[in-house]
Parts: structure tokens; C-alpha cells; sequence
């Protein structure tokens, strides 16, 4: 299990086969992005979710308004460069601050979430593997001996 801080920028891959004439539309709210066909007009809504895995002391919960995109290259293609066809999407994002309090919880688990919706229907679901979320790294010392000193 990867053990990862709270501010990094997390950039995940979404794995698929596009033909060209595709382009991408990030969406604030539900948090996520559009695959929008510029010749027919087909659209894909992908919604991405962040998940809480229960513990002793909470359920599992599916958490809203938890993030939001990366400043430089939020969201492009990937493509293969023999024939030019999208492999997928890489996006990358942030979890907001103050999600969550780390002083009353020592692991914090949780995963990501993706769903493929066409005209509201979901069609696919996936999901990350399982991360242990740290706090931000402690700039200062820990033990009260190097903070008399």
C-alpha cells in the first residue's frame, strides 16, 4: 500500500480506445470531465469520486466537493505513436485542504473512483488501489525536547 502526503498532486490514468475528433471538458461539479465527440456529438461523462474506507471508529463514505484540478496540465491525452489513436486520459488532481483532520485519525484510507456515464446511464466503473494518506510533511521538530532547545 503506498503511503502518499496530502498535498501532492495525484495523477491518475484512464485507460481508452478513442479514434481522433475527440476533446476533453473538465467539469467542476459532479468532479470529473467530458469526452465530447466534435463530428457526431456523442458525449461521455466520467465522474470521479473520492472514497473513505470504513475504520473503527467511521463507515465507508464517498466524500463531495473533495477536489480540484492541478494548476499546469490538468487533464490531456495520452496517445500511441504508431497510429495515433488516444490510449487514454491523464488527469491530475488535488484534494482540497481541510478535508480532513489527521489529529483524530492515525491511518486514513482511501481510494479513487471513476465512472463512465452516457445520457445518465453508468456504463463502467473503476477504481484505484487502496492509499494510505498522510498529513503534509511537519516542517518543525516532533519531540518536545528539540522544542525547549
Amino acid at each position: 500500500m503506498q503511503r502518499v502526503h496530502i498535498r501532492n498532486i495525484f495523477r491518475l490514468f484512464v485507460p481508452l480506445q478513442l479514434p481522433q475528433g475527440y476533446e476533453i471538458v473538465p467539469v467542476q461539479k459532479p468532479f470529473g470531465f467530458i469526452l465530447l465527440n466534435k463530428m457526431t456529438g456523442h458525449q461521455y461523462d466520467y465522474r470521479l469520486e473520492l472514497i473513505r474506507l470504513a475504520d473503527e471508529d467511521m463507515d465507508a463514505q464517498t466524500l463531495l466537493n473533495w477536489g480540484s484540478w492541478a494548476k499546469r496540465n490538468p487533464i490531456y491525452f495520452r496517445t500511441n505513436t504508431d497510429d495515433n489513436c488516444v490510449e487514454g486520459v491523464t488527469i491530475r488532481v488535488k484534494i482540497n485542504y481541510g478535508l480532513f483532520d489527521f489529529r483524530k485519525v492515525e491511518d486514513l484510507l482511501i481510494l479513487f473512483s471513476i465512472g463512465c456515464y452516457i445520457e445518465g446511464a453508468l456504463m463502467q466503473q473503476g477504481a484505484t488501489n487502496v492509499v494510505n494518506l498522510l498529513p503534509k510533511k511537519r516542517q518543525g521538530p516532533i519531540d518536545e525536547e528539540s522544542k525547549s532547545s
